[in-house]
């Protein structure tokens, strides 16, 4: 048997399975499709990627200092501002309002809880 009547006997085969079984044949093109295309993907994926280049940026001593913009703030928001050692009448009465009674008498148990747990506890 030559190389010419082999290849004549396999086309023969492969077109009798085409023809008898095409649900097959259909599976077994979809499954290697499937295969080429993840062998194309892992390939993608593990190639090594070219390293960007950073540009080179000249120094100059003399040059004004840049500052970027920060990202997410407002151009009216201020990082730094110089605060009073003290509130005024305003910003107390609008910030700090003054506990009621009950409230006094509740902290004032929990802090004798606290002495009477510390002295007990001592020798």
């Amino acid at each position: 048997m030559d190389f010419g009547e082999m290849i004549d006997d396999v086309k023969s085969g492969i077109s009798d399975t085409i023809q008898e079984k095409p649900q097959v044949v259909a599976v077994a093109v979809g499954i290697l499709v499937l295969f080429v295309a993840g062998l194309t993907i892992l390939a993608v994926q593990t190639s090594p990627h070219k390293a960007k280049q950073k540009q080179q940026v000249q120094f100059n001593a003399n040059a004004p200092v840049f500052v970027p913009d920060p990202p997410n703030v407002e151009n009216s928001y201020y990082q730094y501002r110089t605060t009073p050692l003290q509130w005024n009448t305003t910003e107390l009465k609008n910030s700090f309002t003054e506990p009621d009674e009950s409230a006094m008498e509740l902290l004032e148990k929990a802090n004798d809880g606290i002495v009477d747990e510390i002295t007990e506890a001592a020798p």
